[in-house]
């Protein structure tokens, strides 16, 4: 057996995911002749730990583990269980490893020169030092507190600047003086936030937090606006909301509190999607357009969920080091037909905005905010021809809210 392989090996059975990592970053690596880069090393990393994770659950695990493309290996562990399993707890792991991007030749036959593959690698139980007892051993607690995969190995204190509290006290010693403030009230909207944004994580540094906040609650008070409008006029045009009582509702009183929370537990949250929890608080504008569209561009309605439930922290959400927020259905299900994954945005993130994931305009939180409102609070009917009757309600809608 390679001595990399033995080293993976060896890792597995201390059940220490990041030295099975960084003995496969070491066999990549021999078969590259060169180095992976901190992304293309936490591609191994991740799914090191998600193997591990697995087995705990599962009698036999595999993943193919590629850093980059046509740069791939075949990791597969299973358990070998006895004839009479809790009743002879010790079983047998096998481990088998072997280069999975053939398509690409001289890369697998480098791997395959160094004797890298290795199939077929019996482990007895005794020697593999899991923290808790596996499914079917004595022992094994299913309902036991677990650290997902997914959650970071170390996740420091957010430092005091990150926070939206820091953010909101920094504005309110922002003078009218603000550039950004005075630009984006002259008109300059689209200009000073892709001025914000692409600051990424500099906007919280001193000389920017404050009038950045500003512009972010300034929008968003607008923002708040224009949702009160739109339900006045939906209501006017006998647009059907769906129910009712719950399609507009200010924001909780413990709402700043809910944000230190989670910025506690998670991390930093965006400006954009703080001040839209304190100021607008939640939306749902699903319903019955007053035409009886009947064809395939969906409306897909404003909604946007409020912070008790997209800020209700769930450990089990990690997703390599990512922890998703959910903020609305897609347009599919917001008219409970089967689609995609749910819009939101993925925290940690300092900057002054970020991508609104899975909508399909790809756009950031703030842009598709801006684009919706534009369309009267009915994005998806901007997707019919123009002079169309769904443009027209859009139109219609859009009339008198206010650019942001």
């Amino acid at each position: 057996m390679h001595p990399l392989t033995r080293s993976f090996v060896s890792a597995f059975e201390a059940w220490d995911a990041d030295a099975m990592a960084a003995a496969l970053i070491a066999m990549f690596e021999s078969s590259l002749g060169g180095s992976l880069s901190e992304s293309e090393r936490l591609e191994v990393i991740w799914p090191c730990r998600e193997l591990l994770e697995l087995l705990t659950f599962h009698p036999s695990v595999s993943d193919r583990i590629s850093p980059r493309s046509h740069v791939a290996c075949d990791v597969q562990i299973e358990i070998e269980w006895t004839r009479r399993p809790r009743v002879e707890p010790h079983p047998t792991f096998v481990v088998d490893i072997e280069w999975g991007a053939w398509e690409h030749w001289p890369q697998a036959k480098r791997w395959q020169s160094l004797g890298l593959d290795a199939k077929g690698v019996r482990i007895p139980r005794a020697r593999v030092r899991t923290p808790t007892p596996l499914k079917d051993e004595p022992g094994f607690d299913p309902d036991r507190q677990r650290v997902p995969a997914g959650m970071p190995a170390t996740r420091p204190e957010i430092p005091p600047t990150l926070t939206y509290a820091h953010a909101l006290a920094a504005a309110d010693q922002t003078t009218r003086s603000n550039d950004w403030l005075a630009r984006y009230e002259a008109g300059q909207n689209r200009e000073v936030w892709a001025e914000m944004v692409a600051l990424g994580d500099r906007v919280r540094d001193p000389a920017h937090i404050g009038p950045a906040t500003a512009v972010a609650r300034e929008t968003m008070r607008r923002a708040r606006r224009n949702v009160e409008r739109l339900v006045t006029a939906m209501d006017r045009t006998a647009y059907r909301l769906e129910p009712l009582e719950r399609t507009f509702a200010a924001p909780d009183d413990a709402v700043l509190d809910q944000i230190a929370e989670f910025e506690r537990t998670v991390g930093a949250l965006p400006l954009s999607l703080c001040a839209w929890f304190e100021i607008v608080g939640e939306i749902d504008l699903t319903g019955e357009p007053p035409l009886g569209t009947d064809g395939p561009k969906l409306p897909d309605a404003l909604v946007i969920a409020p912070a008790r439930w997209a800020l209700e922290y769930d450990p089990d959400r990690w997703q390599r080091g990512r922890y998703p927020i959910d903020l609305a259905p897609d347009e599919y299900h917001k008219l409970n037909i089967s689609g995609g994954g749910p819009y939101g945005i993925v925290a940690p993130a300092a900057a002054a905005d970020v991508r609104f994931e899975s909508e399909w305009q790809r756009t950031t939180f703030v842009d598709y905010l801006r684009r919706t409102f534009a369309a009267g609070g009915l994005p998806g009917w901007r997707r019919y021809p123009a002079g169309s009757p769904e443009q027209a309600y859009c139109d219609e809608l859009a009339t008198g809210l206010e650019p942001i």
